[in-house]
């Protein structure tokens, strides 16, 4: 009699192990995908804190940028009324600074570095009303050497560079000053710049660099061959 209804339980028995199978199973499946959905949340979470983070970083950097560039205009105005604020290529802020009347003035370019207590002058371009053409009209005869300033007839339409140095090299701070430099020029009426190089300036008796920079501002450059008995080692133009 107990087999009998053993037998009978059976089936009972083995579909209350399906249940209990099904059952476990499925709240394993519920419990992993929970689990991974909020390990991917905490991951999604953690992620967007890194980039906040990094976006924080990015502002404090801008701020102390401006911060620098402030502290280095108080400091240039004390001397210069000119400040002209830009950015070198590699997104540097560079004020050129200079006396309005720039036909007989010193330019420089300027950044401030972290606890620097002075302004750094990286860029000093020097320049001088020219007194006499003729050295440059011999070599740069298309112009109009007796033009006039545009907005001033009592000088001559074109200035001279008497010195371009940079200390600190392949930054752009050099072709940075000189193209707020040129809108300068062009502003005060003067058609073309013009200046002369000096063998001092080579590298080891090589112009090769002093050439490749003007040109690549846009300069017609002349280059004296050694021997030559001129005061210059070679001559600068440019028409605005």
């Amino acid at each position: 009699m107990k087999q009998i209804i053993n037998l009978l339980l059976l089936p009972f028995h083995l579909l209350f192990l399906m249940i209990h199978y099904l059952v476990k199973e499925c709240f394993r499946w519920l419990l992993k995908k929970d689990f991974d959905s909020l390990k991917a949340t905490i991951q999604n979470q953690g992620d967007s804190i890194n980039k906040k983070e990094n976006k924080i970083q990015y502002l404090e950097k801008i701020v102390h940028k401006n911060e620098l560039v402030v502290e280095l205009l108080k400091k240039l105005k004390e001397k210069y009324f000119f400040n002209f604020i830009t950015v070198t290529k590699e997104g540097e802020p560079l004020i050129i600074s200079t006396d309005l009347n720039i036909d007989d003035a010193i330019i420089i370019g300027s950044i401030l570095q972290y606890k620097q207590e002075f302004p750094l002058k990286v860029v000093t371009l020097n320049t001088s009303p020219l007194k006499s053409h003729n050295k440059y009209k011999e070599f740069f005869p298309n112009y109009d050497w007796e033009r006039r300033n545009i907005y001033n007839q009592q000088k001559a339409g074109y200035l001279q560079i008497v010195d371009f140095q940079s200390i600190i090299k392949n930054k752009g701070y050099a072709t940075t000053t000189f193209e707020v430099f040129e809108k300068l020029a062009k502003q005060m009426g003067y058609s073309a710049i013009v200046g002369y190089l000096s063998s001092i300036d080579f590298k080891d008796g090589d112009p090769s660099h002093l050439k490749y920079f003007y040109e690549k501002l846009g300069f017609e450059v002349v280059v004296f061959e050694k021997g030559h008995k001129r005061n210059d080692d070679g001559l600068i133009f440019k028409q605005l």
